[in-house]
């Protein structure tokens, strides 16, 4: 092979191999959604405040405010 095809073989799959990497955090970073609701404690139905909504399998949430209520806002990355 010459050296110009070389070359280009070379920065052909370095480009692949960026793509693959960085792809799925584009992804990712696309993903937008709400979540929102009511915490209640389940014998008197008084709102609980403070309490912290969690998304399971992640770090993200929320903290309840005075009514019980909360709500969560995921805006994309970019």
């Amino acid at each position: 092979m010459s050296t110009k095809k070389t070359s280009r073989l070379f920065t052909a799959l370095w480009c692949m191999v960026l793509s693959v990497l960085l792809l799925p955090g584009t992804l990712q970073s696309a993903t937008v959604g709400k979540l929102a609701g009511k915490v209640t404690d389940q014998s008197t139905g008084e709102p609980i405040i403070g309490a912290n909504v969690i998304i399971q399998g992640t770090s993200l949430g929320a903290a309840t405010d005075v009514d019980g209520d909360f709500f969560y806002h995921q805006y994309p990355a970019w």
